[in-house]
């Protein structure tokens, strides 16, 4: 762990010139850990929400696939294909939402890690990768959750750039990508196990409908 961030944990840098001063004087800055509890919490109520949003996904879920195997049964194809439309929908939203769950619980966890072990700069280049692509993931389902976690992007922005990483330096691009595609590619075999076990397959055939249906 660098000098820089044990200074920075508890306690701002002595080091500072006047005008540094007086600026912190004005706009004082809080200390990084309690910047990234604060992440932190903001990250368990995305989530909260999220598992919200599924939940109802999920209800949604389970009587459209019901509808579809009652009217295959009755052999009304028409119908058949026009709930089956709306459950892929449903199952592909549903992906969209258990992946940006468990990446924000990934990068929640790591943060964690920080305050025990670990480069601060490291760990929070690719969180700031991985809450950006999960921004965008949402910015259609929940705006809301969009804008806050656009707010912890600044946050964790504004941190790398005191332990002299900015956001946009070389060292966050390169640090960022390979962790960050780690991060969500656990995520991506979460959400694979998660739905294997949760959801039965879109039946496509009669005696699909029939096994589905014992």
């Amino acid at each position: 762990m660098s000098e820089t961030f044990m200074r920075d944990w508890d306690y701002k840098a002595a080091q500072k010139s006047f005008s540094e001063r007086i600026k912190d004087a004005i706009y004082p800055q809080s200390p990084i850990k309690e910047r990234i509890d604060y992440v932190c919490r903001i990250l368990d109520i995305q989530t909260s929400r999220i598992d919200q949003i599924y939940n109802r996904l999920y209800e949604r879920d389970r009587r459209l696939f019901e509808y579809l195997v009652n009217f295959y049964l009755r052999r009304d194809m028409s119908r058949v294909k026009v709930y089956a439309n709306e459950l892929a929908g449903i199952r592909k939203l549903e992906k969209v939402i258990l992946h940006s769950k468990y990446a924000l619980q990934a990068v929640r966890m790591r943060l964690e890690l920080i305050k025990d072990v670990g480069d601060v700069a490291v760990t929070l280049a690719p969180a700031l990768r991985v809450i950006g692509s999960v921004r965008s993931w949402l910015s259609g389902v929940l705006p809301e959750a969009e804008r806050e976690l656009s707010q912890v992007g600044n946050v964790i922005g504004n941190m790398l750039t005191e332990v002299g990483h900015p956001p946009s330096s070389q060292f966050v691009f390169e640090a960022g990508s390979e962790e960050a595609e780690r991060i969500l590619n656990e995520a991506r075999i979460m959400v694979e196990r998660e739905l294997r076990k949760t959801f039965a397959e879109i039946p496509t055939t009669s005696s699909e409908v029939e096994k589905t249906n014992v």
